[in-house]
Order: structure tokens, then sequence, then C-alpha cells
């Protein structure tokens, strides 16, 4: 699993739109606890992916194994303009 976080790309700060594009173009699913991505994505701007979850209903452990349970079974085509909850 590759990850690259915002800080790390040097995009802090940058407005959710613009950090969903990138992702995207990177061919990137898009992980958040940010509910705004989740509107850009009803509003149909298209992405390589959303995995979501609420803030405060899952320990960093349960996140990073139902990551990983996506990264095992979904390939990039199915995470295209998909939403998974976590």
């Amino acid at each position: 699993m590759d990850v690259l976080t915002i800080q790390a790309a040097g995009r802090s700060g940058l407005p959710d739109d613009e950090q969903l594009a990138f992702a995207s173009q990177q061919g990137r699913v898009m992980v958040t606890m940010d509910s705004d991505y989740l509107i850009l994505a009803a509003q149909g701007m298209s992405h390589a992916g959303i995995a979501y979850a609420k803030p405060g209903t899952r320990s960093i452990s349960q996140l990073i194994q139902k990551l990983k349970l996506i990264h095992d079974v979904l390939t990039p085509a199915d995470m295209e303009n998909h939403i998974e909850y976590l």
C-alpha cells in the first residue's frame, strides 16, 4: 500500500476540491474524516475513490484494518467514483 499525506505532498491548506482533484490525478483514494468530500462527490466531482470514516467512530487500528481490506479486495477501477464507508 502506498500512502501519501497532504503534508508530505506539500498541499496543506489547499481547498478540498483541489485536494480531491490532485488525489484523482495521482490515482489515489482519498482517505478522510471530512464529510466535505462526500458533498463534492454528491455534486458530481469525479475521483479515484473516497474512503470515509465518521470522526470518533474507529480506532487507528480499526481504520488500518479496513483500509487494508479495501486494498486487498477492490481494484482501482472498483474504487473509481466510489465511496467506501469505514
